[in-house]
């Protein structure tokens, strides 16, 4: 999800605060940072970069790698943003979805581990690192700073659906007899459809019921089993700004 860009003045750079992003056009990138702190004497970290399926967790091969040495983590209380330079910039030619993975040098605690933020919302959020023994490999809450065009990180517009056709159906359950409602509507490609319902209009209920486009037809069925009267709605994303 990218949080927020801007174009540094008076230069070609980009500095890109975000979780995972999708890359439109080709762009060559600098630095990453990342947010840590050093906690029980700290262990040093390797940085990824890499293709990132956020639907599935997939990722594709790295496309740089980069050590951390412990004496660059901050050890003060509020820890620090940790810069990994690249020697030559690494491009990006492809377009999709990318995103920075951290993994951990430490044996695990009480040897030493490390506090990151981490890509949950949108802010830094304390996560705690430990060594390969606990399970050491998170996704990142990182910046990024290289060369872009002003539209490179635009992800593609997608068009809100409207319902194709809607069907309901009274049905004996275990629970009660209950009305369920059918609706269908058109998808596209690389598009994440989420369905949220509200008795009232005001409080929206996201109950992680979402469907990934490919250019067909889907569906989703709800039924009354809470409330006598919903409302539903669909929402659309792109999928590099997807997050379950």
């Amino acid at each position: 999800m990218i949080i927020g860009s801007e174009v540094l003045e008076g230069t070609a750079d980009i500095l890109l605060l975000g979780q995972s992003f999708t890359v439109s056009k080709p762009i060559e990138i600098s630095s990453v940072e990342v947010y840590a702190k050093r906690i029980g004497g700290g262990s040093s970290f390797q940085i990824y970069l890499q293709p990132y399926d956020p639907w599935t967790g997939t990722r594709g091969s790295p496309l740089v790698s980069k050590s951390v040495p412990l004496v660059d983590i901050p050890s003060n209380s509020e820890g620090g943003w940790v810069r990994s330079t690249f020697d030559n910039p690494i491009s990006i030619t492809d377009t999709g979805v990318y995103a920075i993975f951290v993994d951990s040098d430490s044996d695990g605690s009480p040897d030493g581990y490390n506090d990151f933020g981490y890509a949950s919302g949108d802010s830094i959020t304390g996560g705690r690192l430990i060594g390969p023994n606990f399970g050491s490999e998170v996704e990142m809450l990182f910046r990024i700073r290289g060369s872009a065009g002003a539209d490179a990180f635009a992800p593609p517009g997608f068009e809100v659906p409207e319902f194709t056709s809607v069907t309901s159906e009274l049905r004996y359950t275990a629970f009660g007899t209950f009305t369920f409602v059918r609706f269908s509507w058109d998808t596209e490609s690389g598009a994440v459809y989420r369905i949220l319902r509200s008795s009232d209009l005001n409080v929206w209920r996201d109950n992680n019921n979402l469907r990934l486009g490919d250019n067909s037809s889907t569906y989703s069925e709800l039924s009354n089993r809470y409330n006598s009267k919903q409302f539903i709605k669909v929402l659309v994303q792109p999928l590099g700004e997807f997050k379950r």
